[in-house]
């Protein structure tokens, strides 16, 4: 993995569920890796092969793509209801 290091996927994996409200379980799981080595790598214990920091990476960008998407249907809600009320 050229663009992060582990150092910075392991930044990204400490904020990425406090920000988006997913658990630690579900992005382990979408990495496809377990949960207790998701929590060695978080806490600095183990590196990880760089195929799993890819499929991490990818499991972090969908998390907080899925929230984006969720914040954009809800901003968009919330704008037509203004606009139906107006």
């Amino acid at each position: 993995m050229s663009d992060l290091n582990q150092d910075g996927i392991r930044i990204r994996v400490q904020r990425v569920p406090r920000i988006t409200g997913s658990s630690q379980y579900r992005v382990a799981k979408k990495a496809g890796m377990g949960r207790t080595r998701l929590s060695l790598f978080e806490n600095g214990h183990i590196d990880l092969r760089p195929e799993e920091l890819e499929a991490l990476q990818r499991a972090l960008r969908d998390t907080v793509g899925r929230r984006i998407s969720e914040f954009e249907l809800l901003s968009e809600d919330l704008a037509a209801s203004a606009t139906a009320t107006a």
